[in-house]
Parts: C-alpha cells; structure tokens; sequence
C-alpha cells in the first residue's frame, strides 16, 4: 500500500448525511499509473523508465546501508557490467547493486511444483518473522535480519522464482502466495536499499521494487493493484493496473476480497500487523487481520457522531463502498460487540455525523 509532504494529507472532517458520497481524491500522479502502494496522492511526475540490473547506480536521492559480506555487490574490477549481466537477479530495487545469493535451485533440488515451492517461501518466510518480528507484528528487526543466514537462504529461494508456474496455483495458494512475497519484498527493499525518504522516493519504491515471478517482472504496485486487488486502478491513476493484452492478467485474483488491505505491510507503523498466511487458513487469516486491524483504527463518539478511521480507509474507499454509508456497514461485521453497537446506533439514527481519517505515520516500523 503521496503528497509534496511526507504523509498523506488529512482532510477536514465533513458532515454529511448517511447517505453522502465519499470525499473526492486529491490530484493523482501525472505521468503514471502505477504510483506508491501505500502512499497514493502523489502529483509529482516521475521518470517511468524502470532501473535494470546492468543499471544499478543510485538514483532515489538516498543512501542504502552497506550490505553484509553475503549480499555483497557484484563487482569486477575488468567487467563490472558483465558480471551483472550473467548473474541472476532476484529483486530490481529503486538502488544500490544487485543481490549475490548462493547457487541452490530450489525447484530441481527441492521442489517439483509451484505449490510445493510457495510451502517452502511460507517456511522460509515464518522462520524469518518468528526470529526478527516481535510477536504483535508490527516491529521488524531489519539489522538483525540483514545479517541472519535464514536471510541468505531466502534471497537464495527468491532466484528460483522465475521458474515458478503461477498458472498452477489454486486462487487460494495464489492470493497467499503474493500477500507473504509482498510482505517479505518490502523487508527485502529496504534492506538491500534502505528506507526510502519522502513521498517521491517511496512511490518509486513501490513501481520498481520487484521479482521475476514466472519469468514476469511483478513489482510491489502489481502485486497489491494488479494481482491482489483484480486489476483495479492505483487510488491516484488514470487506468488499470494491467492493460488487457498484458501477460499478467491471466494471475489477476478473479474475486476481489478488500480484507487484503489488512494483510499487506508497506513498512510503515501504520500499517497493519505483519502476519504469514497459508491457503489453509487463508480465510481465517484474513477474517483476523480485519478484525484486529478495525478494532484497533476505528474510533467512534456516538455522542458526538464522529468516526475516525485509518487512512487506508480513505485510499481505498470504492474497495469498502461507494459511500460513506457502504463503507461503514463494510467495517460493521469486523468490530468487537461494543464497538458495533455504537457504529450502528449513528447509521440507524437521522441525525448528521463525521467521518475524519488519522494521517498516516510513514516511519519505519522498526
């Protein structure tokens, strides 16, 4: 999942009547359709040539950490460009060089099927977050996680995801599969590139941080507006994430599912908790995250008909409703009793009420 500032901008509280329209976007990004994943209101321009391996040098205005000696930059001191060239690259960041992972092939080695190899991401990812994220899932020890071999290993496993035959996948094991590589290509980008400063520079994060997943190129955007939302269009663009003749139409979720906000982490501390989902127990994953999430980002006065939500709500309003009155009996179902009766004694009455949204905090969620 911005502005001239570094977070979003929060609107005046406006009074409506139940059945109002939901407040009008700010000005979307000129040039691109495809802006920040979670810092949408965006209307800078941006350069939409994307950064290729051979072309690593920095160009987000910031400086990545030095790399631990195994993710060490490929270098030559006869043929740097060569060397990279030759080399698989697993994740094309906004800067800074490219990953050295060792030489395992997963799929021969260990794996026969696209299903068996998102098992083993899951498995790699959890050992990630049981050892490096505290256990409400919202801090993230990246310095620990840039030294750990359990890192190492799962850079390694990322090489093999060119091979991966998505068109296999069950919509379950698809939409797992994409929510836990979302999650774990933010960690992976600010590792290798470091935390992104200012709105420009994250909106670049997120159209150019990126795997080649089946031999195609999927970037954070894709992932959550293309495949994960069913191709809808960015909150400040002009079109679909995928136009129709794009190859990667064919993995767009067939049945959009909004609780998906509420299990993608772009890093920042308010965003939802970090979590692993399995095709398993997708359904009550998600169910949980929503749960958690609403109960923890709504706030109602039934006394003064004010309801405050996260901004989340605000950028995605046509995934929760068209109005105001849609979204709210969206969240309704995903608050604990009380909470629920005060939401629905405001929606029951003729009275007036306010719906604000919380800025967001884009610091990092370290």
């Amino acid at each position: 999942m911005g502005g001239a500032s570094s977070k979003p901008l929060n609107p005046p509280p406006k009074k409506h009547r139940n059945s109002a329209s939901p407040q009008p976007p700010l000005s979307p990004i000129v040039g691109s359709s495809s802006g920040s994943s979670r810092d949408p209101w965006n209307p800078i321009k941006h350069n939409k040539k994307s950064i290729s391996s051979g072309d690593m040098h920095n160009t987000s205005g910031y400086s990545a950490p030095p790399l631990p000696a195994t993710l060490s930059p490929l270098v030559s001191s006869s043929s740097s460009r060569a060397v990279r060239k030759s080399t698989s690259v697993p994740i094309i960041p906004v800067a800074g060089p490219p990953l050295q992972a060792p030489a395992i092939n997963f799929m021969s080695d260990t794996c026969s099927s696209a299903s068996q190899y998102a098992k083993l991401l899951h498995r790699k990812i959890l050992k990630l977050y049981n050892e490096y994220i505290s256990e409400e899932g919202h801090k993230v020890n990246y310095k620990a996680i840039s030294k750990s071999p359990d890192f190492t290993d799962y850079v390694a496993l990322t090489t093999d995801l060119r091979h991966v035959d998505l068109g296999s996948l069950t919509e379950d094991e698809s939409k797992a599969f994409f929510i836990n590589l979302y999650n774990a290509l933010v960690i992976h980008g600010h590792i290798v590139n470091g935390v992104p400063g200012g709105p420009i520079f994250r909106s670049m994060f997120f159209r150019n941080c990126r795997y080649n997943i089946g031999g195609e190129e999927f970037s954070l955007n894709d992932m959550e507006h293309g495949v994960l939302r069913g191709n809808r269009k960015h909150p400040s663009g002009y079109s679909k994430q995928f136009h129709n003749k794009d190859q990667r139409m064919r993995y767009v979720v067939p049945y959009f599912d909004a609780r998906i906000h509420f299990a993608l982490v772009c890093g920042a501390k308010s965003c939802p908790a970090l979590r692993i989902y399995d095709a398993e127990n997708l359904e009550r994953g998600l169910a949980l995250a929503s749960q958690h999430f609403c109960e923890h980002n709504v706030e109602i006065d039934r006394d003064a008909k004010k309801i405050v939500l996260s901004m989340i709500f605000r950028w995605y309003h046509v995934d929760f409703g068209d109005t105001d009155d849609e979204m709210l009996y969206w969240i309704l179902p995903h608050l604990s009793p009380d909470k629920r009766l005060l939401l629905e004694s405001i929606l029951n009455s003729k009275d007036k009420y306010t719906v604000s949204y919380r800025p967001y905090n884009w610091e990092i969620n370290a």
